[in-house]
């Protein structure tokens, strides 16, 4: 994240994949900001001791906006990345492990919260959604892992 809140790079699902704002590269490839409207330098930007999380802090007329930049390093224990698990379930489904892949799904249509939304990690032995909620990431995945099935079973059906 860059001074001003922006985001000059972003490579998901993982660090390694291709960036899909590249700023630092190309001015015109894209990007986002966190932060205020109208408020475009932050009035502190620390590294939280300890970690490689760095906390941004904007002062606006109302209150304070606070933002945390992470790549690891975060104490705490993690829980089990859904978006990962969907993916498990379109690899299962792509390579012909249909049944295999409908029962995982079946598990985590199960676990999803009363409104059927999902967070960033889900935490098994507590059975609490962790990080990001909503996260939009799980639930693309999830639809991804839900058109795969359908895909796999109808291809079955008429092979």
């Amino acid at each position: 994240m860059a001074v001003d809140g922006t985001v000059d790079w972003l490579c998901v699902p993982r660090f390694d994949s291709p960036s899909i704002f590249g700023s630092l590269l190309d001015r015109e490839a894209g990007r986002f900001r966190f932060g205020p409207y109208g408020i475009e330098h932050p009035t502190t930007r620390v590294y939280v001791p300890g970690t490689n999380v760095v906390e941004t802090t904007w002062k606006t007329g109302t209150g304070w906006i606070v933002v945390r930049d992470a790549l690891n390093g975060m104490s705490g224990k993690e829980g089990t990345f859904l978006i990962c698990s969907f993916w498990l379930v379109s690899a299962l489904a792509a390579v012909g492990e249909t049944a295999r892949a409908r029962d995982l799904m079946d598990k985590l249509l199960s676990i999803g919260s009363a409104l059927g939304l999902y967070a960033e990690e889900y935490e098994t032995s507590t059975a609490r959604h962790l990080g990001s909620f909503p996260q939009a990431f799980s639930h693309l995945a999830l639809i991804e892992a839900a058109g795969r099935i359908i895909v796999a079973e109808r291809v079955k059906e008429y092979t």
